[in-house]
């Protein structure tokens, strides 16, 4: 744990250009709030609408009432971030129907382990749908397609550093191999990016959950992956504890495969969004 800590500390300070003493107090931040997202995570099945209110605070619901009576449904952006599936609750608590596109578990956890990340990213729970990504994305972009159809929001996380669909842009001074699905999708469907990220107030509660305005996507894939990583990064320095750093999540011997113009191509068979 020491020497996890550590690597933490190094990574906020050497990215966000920080003092020793600025760092590790992000860092301890981040712990803190880390542990308060597996108590927080015991609530989940027993949270209702009104006491909602007490967790989270979302701010800009009208950017995405806007997006969605084009007819088009939304995509909402974001990374890693603590307070995520709080504000995914919160949503389904405000009629949104919400779909999560996500990794298929690599297997590498216990029984125990597997139990307590299902509890804590609200599998089962029926207020949110995984679409579960595979070696072949094109199956999750026309389901992903379809529920933007029917007016129904996509969460995407976009600070994954491996992916067989990635372009490299800048994130915290690092020239990283990030996904470029969100973009691709929401072109070819028409569907509005809304970026957002949620941020812990001082005492903790309740947090604060900001959505961006409409973002629609211009051809340029690559420009649009970096407008969505300075985005994230914008909001990671103005809250840095309250982003999921790449030492916790121990991705750093992921293999990174980033890809060509035409395996980008490939997801634009969904085109017609099913």
């Amino acid at each position: 744990m020491r020497g996890k800590a550590e690597r933490l500390r190094r990574e906020m300070q050497a990215d966000l250009g920080t003092t020793l003493e600025e760092s590790n107090r992000h860092a301890t931040r981040a712990y803190e709030l880390a542990f308060w997202e597996d108590l927080e995570s015991h609530f989940y099945a027993r949270m209702d609408r009104e006491s909602m209110e007490r967790f989270i605070e979302i701010r800009g619901l009208e950017n995405l009432d806007f997006a969605l009576a084009k007819g088009k449904g939304a995509i909402l952006c974001t990374g890693h971030i603590r307070g995520l599936f709080t504000f995914i609750i919160a949503l389904s608590f405000m009629g949104y129907k919400v779909n999560v596109i996500r990794r298929t578990p690599r297997g590498v956890q216990g029984p125990v382990g597997r139990w307590f990340n299902r509890r804590m990213t609200l599998i089962d729970s029926g207020r949110c749908n995984y679409l579960w990504m595979q070696e072949n994305n094109l199956g999750v972009a026309v389901q992903a397609g379809n529920a933007l159809r029917r007016q129904e929001l996509v969460i995407v996380l976009i600070d994954a550093r491996f992916g067989s669909e990635a372009l490299e842009v800048q994130l915290l001074q690092h020239l990283l191999p990030l996904p470029t699905g969100h973009i691709v999708l929401a072109q070819a469907c028409g569907a509005p990016l809304i970026n957002f990220f949620v941020h812990s107030s001082e005492a903790g509660l309740p947090r604060i959950a900001r959505l961006d305005e409409p973002y629609y996507p211009p051809n340029d894939v690559a420009a649009s992956v970096q407008h969505c990583a300075s985005t994230l990064e914008r909001n990671i320095r103005e809250s840095p504890a309250d982003w999921m750093w790449y030492p916790e999540r121990e991705l750093w011997s992921m293999p990174v495969r980033t890809t060509s113009q035409p395996a980008v191509k490939q997801l634009t068979q969904a085109r017609n969004c099913g």
